[in-house]
């Protein structure tokens, strides 16, 4: 029954810990992997709403970015910069040529925010 306790104690600490951590460069890197996987994995197949809900969640990861950009290493700087350029290619492939240019705006608006910090 202790045992059971502690545990409990240990996750609950683990929870807080992390939480309190804060939203670091390292997890804008990995939210924007994580959105440009599944972009990858279901491009082909998505309607015009699931492309505006993909922008919309592409806007929130960089607006959340937009406070840790200063703190990116030069991996994380390279990898950032795959990742757009993946996205990037994988919006080409869509029919809405009026969407991809709005995409490719977003895109390269986020790529200004970083070249303007880091060059």
């Amino acid at each position: 029954m202790r045992s059971k306790f502690l545990w409990g104690c240990f996750l609950c600490l683990s929870v807080i810990w992390v939480s309190c951590k804060g939203y670091t460069a390292q997890d804008y890197v990995d939210d924007m992997k994580d959105l440009t996987k599944e972009v990858v994995d279901n491009a082909s197949s998505y309607s015009a709403d699931e492309w505006k809900e993909v922008a919309k969640k592409f806007q929130n990861i960089t607006k959340k970015g937009e406070k840790v950009l200063k703190d990116m290493t030069k991996e994380e700087k390279k990898e950032y910069r795959k990742l757009k350029k993946e996205l990037k290619k994988q919006t080409a492939k869509f029919k809405s040529k009026e969407f991809a240019k709005q995409w490719d705006e977003m895109l390269d608006e986020a790529g200004d925010t970083l070249d303007e910090l880091f060059n």
